[in-house]
C-alpha cells in the first residue's frame, strides 16, 4: 500500500504491463534496412601481373543486427527493470470504433512494434551509449532509495512537479557522487553542463516512452535554473586537454627511423596509419567502434581498385562515411588515393598511401573469402602473435590509437598528447600548410565535413583529389600548437578564430 505524501508519493494511474523485449518479437527483431549506397559497379579484375582485384559491390546487409539496435535493446531492457514502462508507458495506443478482430488487433501489434523498433534505433550510436549512462545513474539513485516512485504519468501541474523533483535529487546525487571514470578523475565532481546533458538525454527518452512529455513548462525551466546556479559554482571551464597532430613529417621519420613495414602486421600498420592521414580519418572511421556495422565501417568492400586504375599516376577509391555521420544521413563519400609517382617499384616510397594500400591488400583482402568483403572490415590485426591474417579481428579506434604511438616513438616525439584523432589532425594540418587558406575547401571535402551550403554549387574535382593525395606528404612545416608548450587550440566554430 502507497502512502501519498507531497514530495514523496505513489503514482495515481494505472499502470500497464511492460510490452515485451523487442528481440522477442520474431516478426523482426532488428529493423531491416534498404539503401541506395553509392558503391554498386560490377566486380573487375584490375588486369596485370600484380593481379589485384576490386572489392565486389558493396551494399548493406538486410538482415544484420546494427550496433544501434543491439544497443537500444540494452537500454529497453534497462528501462523495464526500473519499471518505467510500467509507470510511464501510454495505457492505449489505438481506439476501435468498435471491437476489434484477432487480425486487426494482431496487425496494429505488429505495425507499432515496427515502429518502436525503428524510433529506438534511429539515433546514433553515442546516444545509445549516453542514454546507457544516464540510465545507470538513474539506477544507483533507485537503488539508494529502492520505495520511491522515480517518475509518473503528466497528468496535471502535481505530476510534472514531482518528475521535476526527481530529476533535481538524480542532479544532486551525481553531484555528490562524482565522476565514476577509472583512475585519477574517480570521485571528481562532475560539470554541472554534463550533469544536465543527462538529465536532458533522461527527459527526451521518458516523455518518448510516454507519448507526452512528462514535464510542463515551468517544471523544466526550474531544473534548468538550478543547473544554471551550479554553473556559475562551477566557473569558467579549464582550457582543453592538448591534443597534437601527427604529421607527415613524422610519418617519414618513423618510417626512416625504424618503424617496422615488412611484416605480415607492419604493412597492415602503415597501409593504416597513411589512409588515416591521407584521408582526414578519425580512429572510428578507420576501425569498429564495437559490433561491426557495415553500414557505415570500413570493409574491404568499400576500396575499389578499379575506377581511378586509367588515371597518370592510377588511382583507387575509397568509399568512406562522414565521421560524424554514424545514421548514414549522407552517403558515403569517395575519397581519391592516388600513387605518388608514375613509376617505380610498389613500396618504394613510404608515404605513398597508393602503394601501402596494395602492398597490405593479399594480407588483408585476398585472404578473405570475396563473399565476405562487405561485412569484414578491411583493417585487421592479429589477436594473439602468429595468428594467419584469415584468423585477424577487426581493429578498434584504440588500436589505431596505439599505432599512432608506436609510429611517434620510432619518430622520436612525445606520444603523450596523440590520440585517435591524430591522424585527422595531422592531415588537415598538412593540406593546410601546403595551400593555405585555398586548402580550407580542400580539407572539408577531404575530411567529410559538411560545407557551407553555397558550395553544392561548386563540383569536387577527380584531378585535384588525386593531387592532394599525393602531396599531403610533402609538407614539412611546423604548426603553432607543437611551438607553443601546453598551449590547446580551441575548437573551430563557424564565423570564429580558432585561436
Amino acid at each position: 500500500m502507497s502512502i501519498a505524501h507531497p514530495i514523496s508519493r505513489a503514482p495515481t494511474h494505472p499502470a500497464p504491463a511492460a510490452p515485451p523485449p523487442l528481440a522477442a518479437c520474431p516478426q523482426q527483431s532488428a529493423l531491416q534496412r534498404t539503401t541506395s549506397d553509392p558503391i554498386h559497379n560490377s566486380a573487375r579484375a584490375r588486369g596485370g601481373a600484380s593481379g589485384y582485384k576490386r572489392a565486389a559491390p558493396f551494399a548493406r546487409s538486410a538482415v544484420s543486427v546494427s550496433p544501434a539496435a543491439t544497443a537500444a535493446e540494452t537500454n529497453h531492457q534497462t528501462a523495464i527493470r526500473l519499471g518505467l514502462y510500467d509507470s510511464l508507458s501510454r495505457q492505449t495506443l489505438d481506439r476501435w470504433r468498435l471491437p476489434p478482430t484477432e487480425v486487426e488487433l494482431a496487425q496494429a501489434a505488429r505495425l507499432h512494434l515496427a515502429h518502436q523498433q525503428r524510433v529506438q534505433v534511429a539515433n546514433a550510436p553515442g546516444y545509445h551509449s549516453d542514454l546507457a549512462n544516464a540510465l545507470s545513474w538513474l539506477a544507483s539513485l533507485r537503488d539508494s532509495m529502492p520505495s520511491r516512485e522515480l517518475f509518473v504519468r503528466n497528468a496535471g501541474a502535481a505530476d510534472s512537479e514531482y518528475n521535476a523533483t526527481t530529476f533535481s535529487l538524480l542532479f544532486e546525487f551525481i553531484r555528490e557522487k562524482g565522476s565514476r571514470q577509472a583512475g585519477s578523475r574517480n570521485g571528481a565532481q562532475l560539470r554541472a553542463d554534463s550533469i544536465l546533458g543527462i538529465i536532458s538525454t533522461l527527459n527526451a527518452f521518458l516523455s518518448r516512452l510516454a507519448g507526452s512529455p512528462i514535464l510542463n513548462d515551468g517544471a523544466e525551466a526550474a531544473v534548468k535554473q538550478a543547473g544554471k546556479q551550479a554553473r556559475r559554482q562551477d566557473g569558467p571551464p579549464g582550457d582543453r586537454a592538448v591534443q597534437a597532430p601527427l604529421r607527415a613529417v613524422h610519418l617519414r621519420a618513423a618510417f626512416r627511423l625504424g618503424l617496422e613495414r615488412a611484416s605480415a602486421f607492419g604493412k597492415a600498420r602503415a597501409a593504416c596509419l597513411l589512409v588515416g592521414h591521407n584521408t582526414l580519418a578519425r580512429g572510428e572511421d578507420l576501425g569498429t567502434q564495437g559490433a561491426v556495422d557495415i553500414g557505415r565501417d570500413l570493409t574491404i568492400g568499400a576500396f575499389d581498385l578499379t575506377s581511378g586504375a586509367g588515371l597518370t599516376p592510377p588511382a583507387l577509391v575509397i568509399w568512406m562515411c562522414a565521421s560524424k555521420d554514424p545514421t548514414q544521413h549522407n552517403r558515403r563519400s569517395p575519397m581519391v588515393v592516388q600513387r605518388r609517382s608514375a613509376s617505380g617499384p610498389l613500396g618504394a616510397d613510404p608515404m605513398c598511401t597508393y602503394d601501402a594500400i596494395l602492398t597490405a591488400w593479399p594480407i588483408l583482402a585476398d585472404t578473405i573469402p570475396k563473399n565476405q568483403w562487405h561485412t569484414t572490415l578491411f583493417f585487421r590485426t592479429p589477436r594473439v602473435s602468429g595468428d594467419p591474417p584469415s584468423a585477424w579481428r577487426s581493429i578498434t579506434a584504440n588500436d589505431v590509437g596505439t599505432f599512432v604511438n608506436q609510429a611517434a616513438i620510432a619518430a622520436g616525439i612525445d606520444p603523450a598528447p596523440l590520440g585517435i584523432r591524430s591522424l585527422r589532425m595531422g592531415g588537415a594540418t598538412d593540406l593546410y600548410d601546403i595551400h593555405g587558406a585555398a586548402g580550407e575547401r580542400y580539407i572539408r571535402e577531404r575530411g567529410r565535413w559538411s560545407s557551407d551550403i553555397a558550395q553544392i554549387y561548386q563540383r569536387v574535382s577527380a584531378r585535384l583529389h588525386g593531387e592532394l593525395s599525393r602531396t599531403i606528404g610533402d609538407s614539412t612545416g611546423v604548426d603553432l600548437q607543437s611551438l607553443l608548450a601546453g598551449w590547446s587550440q580551441a575548437a573551430i566554430t563557424h564565423g570564429r578564430c580558432p585561436v
